[in-house]
């Protein structure tokens, strides 16, 4: 059933419209009208103020609407992620019934008995230097068959109990949502950021999977345990990086050197055995926003390394021996599913990739052939990520569902997000589906309706959490531009449609609208992904390079107006 207030409700920004000079809220979303009339007295609105509100009436060119909330901040960033967490109404407090206060600081001594002890092997976690959780540690040894690789993660499921009021509550939220500089958790800080972190120096149950590698990369054997562990040492991805280039010692000794060097063995084949097996590497641009005293200072791109795919590398190993342990165990899972891709919008991008003279299939049906399109159209398209995005475009989004339906993008037939459980709640049911087949039949046994419910939220949790992410992302790099209007800019052309050009600033990796009433004079036609000049000929390609002028930004909706220059 469609809730009629959550329909009627808007979320903008109050300015004076140019003509009439009458108040108005320019909604957030496109999916509303383009104005809406409202009296300024409500709440005592200021322009530039951003509101909730209700629509109340939609009749005619004049749609008129209620002011319920005027959201107040100290700073652009608390702005952004107050709208962006309220928009998409992410839970933000904890409710009453929610008791952490019988959460313990430390590991019981009663917990211990019937675990393995694997507190002498020097395990590690290995995250960005703003990490505040950890639930994953990793330990690796070479034998004479390969590598022992073994995975370690927190055992949120002992803590956590099935139907409690913590149980409710993280199923309700589905997973954390990372923003800048704040984190809305999926589980309360006593276990998110305590006794289920895996924290240096510290006892702490986790649920292991120890497996054997070959020397082609294939884990030939593998096992599941509830165990106890003790990180000897918290480490960066640039730590190790580091290590591994220029053999700086790293903290903890040489325990934890030969481990994190055989750990890069074996990550050499894993990756190895990943191109063999056709799993598809996008080299897409992720970025960091720099904040400074509320303010976003410039953005960064954020720089992988080969200690980021290492323990990639491993957690997917961990997890395709989560699904195929349940299998084995004749046990229904929630699957993380990534089906092909949309055969008509691959197509349209195919016909554009062989335009600029890349060779391509006549369509995808198997992982390899996407990855060797990627390697073919980097030679030839630059640049690259421009592409590589329309790509990832027409690709299905991952979900959580209970058919065994693959994983396209891994080229793998069985895959279940097992490895973090503090910030996914699908990972949770995967580890008392293992503990269950462990013994513990205490917990449930879940249906295939109840698992295919499970997916359905988790999946609706994740992409609301990703849409709260882009947004305040989107946001603060439009107020980066804010104090640019009027400037030259560099771009490529990201985007072509018949309305205009979608152009990624240089330095900002953000899109602007260069519409085409912006563009020479002329009349320009849309066809096949280009628009062309009827009179001057001229023709605007996705990968052009164009000079532009900024000449609007609306910050909160993150829109850039530019102009040809």
């Amino acid at each position: 059933m469609i809730d009629i207030a959550q329909q009627n409700r808007f979320f903008g920004e109050v300015v004076r419209q140019a003509r009439r000079k009458d108040v108005v809220v320019v909604p957030l979303e496109q999916s509303h009208v383009r104005e809406i009339y409202v009296n300024p007295k409500d709440r005592s609105v200021k322009i530039g103020d951003i509101v909730e509100g209700t629509l109340l009436s939609d009749v005619g060119a004049r749609s008129r609407g209620r002011i319920d909330r005027v959201f107040r901040a100290e700073n652009v960033v608390d702005l952004a992620i107050e709208v962006a967490l309220a928009l998409q109404d992410v839970p933000q407090t904890w409710p009453k019934g929610v008791n952490t206060q019988n959460v313990p600081a430390q590991v019981d001594e009663k917990s211990l008995s019937q675990r393995v002890d694997l507190r002498g092997l020097p395990f590690v976690t290995v995250d960005g230097a703003d990490a505040r959780d950890f639930d994953d540690a990793v330990y690796c040894e070479s034998n004479a068959d390969g590598w022992r690789l073994t995975v370690a993660i927190a055992d949120v499921a002992h803590y956590v109990e099935v139907g409690g009021d913590l149980d409710v509550e993280a199923s309700k939220r589905g997973t954390s949502v990372y923003l800048p500089g704040k984190v809305v958790p999926m589980l309360p800080q006593a276990l998110s950021t305590g006794i289920c972190s895996l924290n240096p120096n510290q006892d702490r149950l986790v649920l292991v999977c120890d497996m054997q590698v070959s020397a082609s990369g294939e884990v030939v054997a593998s096992s599941f345990d509830e165990a106890v562990i003790r990180s000897h040492a918290r480490l960066t991805y640039r730590e190790v990086a580091e290590f591994l280039r220029t053999g700086e010692s790293l903290l903890g000794g040489s325990a934890i050197r030969d481990s994190i060097v055989a750990f890069h063995d074996v990550y050499n084949a894993l990756s190895k055995a990943a191109r063999a097996r056709g799993s598809v590497d996008f080299n897409t641009v992720e970025t960091f926003i720099e904040i400074e005293h509320g303010k976003p200072q410039r953005v960064r791109p954020i720089e992988r390394n080969n200690a980021h795919r290492m323990i990639e590398l491993a957690m997917v190993a961990a997890n395709v021996q989560a699904a195929e342990f349940l299998e084995r165990h004749k046990v229904i899972l929630l699957y993380r599913a990534h089906e092909p891709p949309d055969v008509w919008s691959m197509r349209q991008v195919l016909n554009r990739l062989a335009s600029r003279g890349v060779a391509v299939p006549d369509q995808i049906e198997k992982p390899k052939q996407l990855q060797r399109l990627l390697y073919d159209l980097r030679k030839v398209c630059k640049p690259a990520h421009i592409w590589e995005v329309m790509l990832l475009s027409t690709m299905e989004a991952a979900h959580y569902a209970p058919h065994k339906l693959g994983h396209f993008g891994l080229a793998l037939n069985s895959y279940a997000h097992f490895t973090s459980p503090i910030r996914r709640y699908p990972d949770l049911v995967v580890h008392r589906l293992i503990k269950r087949a462990l013994g513990h039949t205490e917990l449930p046994e879940l249906t295939f309706n109840q698992l295919a419910e499970v997916g359905v939220h988790t999946s609706s949790s994740e992409r609301r959490a990703i849409s709260v992410e882009r947004r305040v992302d989107g946001w603060l790099k439009a107020s980066l531009l804010k104090s640019k209007v009027g400037e030259l800019f560099g771009g490529v052309v990201a985007g072509v449609r018949e309305f205009g050009l979608f152009v990624e600033l240089d330095g900002y990796f953000t899109s602007g609208l260069l519409h085409v009433s912006n563009l020479p004079d002329d009349y320009y036609s849309f066809f096949g992904g280009e628009l062309r000049g009827e009179t001057n000929g001229r023709v605007f390609r996705i990968g052009d390079r164009v000079r532009t002028r900024l000449i609007d930004v609306q910050a909160p909706s993150a829109k850039l107006s530019l102009a040809l220059a």
